[in-house]
């Protein structure tokens, strides 16, 4: 009964907040030559509101001294609205501008006025709707980007995952944080006060990962919610800018069962033996071959869409994505298999490991419940943990085909695997235990 007027309550509010459309963004830069850049403002807006408004103003300030910089000020038009499903539609917006010296500024953007059904932010239809970028520029750099788009609805008592996908074109080193909603006040943006996140369950708290940048908890509160990332961007360890995205996320009651996920990472076809390939990069050497077949399984029998991202498929030797057919039902369930093929190349190697993010779409009723999976691989020359050991000498013979995938082991108790493949050949690995 609590959750049944909860979600009425949030139902009446929901439809009596048209004045309040937009429910986030962000504001990125790309270097186009010597000190011009090609300024995007992303926004988000909520179709129950008002139409966006045709165009958008972004200010500059001089991030050393503070002073506004009018003469910078663009008035971008925004581009043909894109459908994200539930109820959601993206703008972008973009213009050029060239700075008038290298050096570093912090460009802006505000509109009145936030949802007032937001659960998290007092006064929230008092508050604008504050992006802002800081932008080292020089003709070396572009501020770093957000390759997802946000995640906007959320299933109440379901385990969320969701990554942003921080990308720094040019090999910056990226940190990123939850932060704090802003608003305009005199001239900049200041905190939302006071603030907390969304409400999670004990067991699985909201959290964001360090390392992968990916945002997990399980929801237990019905409503809309405001979440704000920065990730910020550092050059010979040094911060020189940072993006935000400023997102909000619906949480619904719904009695929908989540899609069921198997995902087998391989190298050179022989297993990860690491029970939890979430928690640890996956190591693969220069060479060898990475494949990664992820199934998706939906109980409801529902539609089901995958989406891979990640810095992996944007290598100087990219990963690919070599097979993600529609999904296909047997009456009771349905379900889709996607595989990607990587052969990195020592052009690759690096100390920070790459992203390989499935974003999978449970389509339920009118809603489309969607949850990002990330996972870590590492390229480097010296792995640990997965794939042929050098010193082992690998026979290779002609037997019976088998399952495309090459996953029918057999194993004796000497420690010789033999690992079969629908090409009719295998591979004997001599393991030692």
């Amino acid at each position: 009964m609590k959750k049944a007027l909860l979600l009425l309550s949030f139902s009446l509010l929901s439809l009596t907040s048209f004045a309040s459309h937009l429910m986030g963004g962000q504001i990125t830069a790309r270097n186009i030559g010597g000190l011009t850049y090609e300024i995007t403002l992303t926004l988000y807006r909520d179709t129950l509101g008002i139409p966006i408004s045709p165009g958008a103003q972004i200010d500059f300030l001089d991030a050393n001294t503070g002073v506004q910089m009018p003469g910078l000020s663009i008035f971008p038009n925004n581009q043909p609205a894109i459908s994200l499903g539930n109820g959601v539609e993206k703008y972008i917006h973009i213009d050029t501008l060239t700075f008038p010296y290298a050096g570093s500024f912090k460009a802006y953007y505000s509109t009145c006025c936030r949802n007032s059904a937001i659960l998290n932010l007092p006064q929230p239809d008092s508050k604008s709707l504050f992006l802002d970028a800081l932008i080292w520029a020089d003709p070396t750099n572009s501020s770093p980007e957000f390759l997802n788009d946000p995640i906007t609805i959320a299933q109440d008592s379901v385990p969320f995952s969701y990554n942003p996908t921080p990308f720094d074109a040019d090999g910056d080193s990226l940190s990123w944080i939850m932060d704090i909603p802003m608003d305009f006040l005199s001239g900049g943006g200041f905190p939302i006060t006071p603030y907390f996140l969304p409400p999670s369950d004990i067991s699985n708290p909201f959290t964001l990962n360090p390392n992968s940048g990916e945002i997990t908890f399980t929801p237990i509160a019905i409503g809309n919610f405001q979440i704000s990332v920065k990730a910020i961007e550092y050059r010979n360890g040094q911060p020189i800018g940072y993006i935000r995205r400023d997102m909000q996320l619906i949480v619904l009651p719904s009695p929908n069962a989540p899609i069921v996920v198997n995902a087998t990472p391989s190298v050179n076809r022989l297993s990860n033996p690491t029970n939890n390939i979430q928690s640890s990069p996956i190591q693969v050497q220069p060479g060898q071959h990475l494949s990664f077949v992820f199934e998706t399984t939906n109980p409801d029998n529902g539609a089901i869409d995958v989406a891979v991202s990640g810095d992996a498929l944007l290598a100087t030797t990219p990963a690919a994505i070599t097979s993600n057919p529609p999904f296909t039902s047997n009456g009771t369930v349905s379900s889709t298999t996607t595989v990607i093929d990587w052969y990195p190349t020592q052009a690759e190697v690096r100390s920070q490991p790459y992203m390989l993010i499935f974003r999978v779409g449970d389509y339920y009723g009118p809603n489309i419940f969607s949850t990002d999976y990330t996972y870590l691989v590492s390229v480097t020359n010296n792995p640990t943990g997965i794939g042929e050991s050098p010193g082992i000498q690998n026979e290779k013979t002609i037997i019976s085909t088998c399952d495309v995938l090459g996953r029918e082991v057999d194993e004796n108790a000497s420690g010789l695997i033999i690992c079969k493949y629908s090409d009719g050949t295998a591979k004997k690995y001599y393991i030692v235990k």
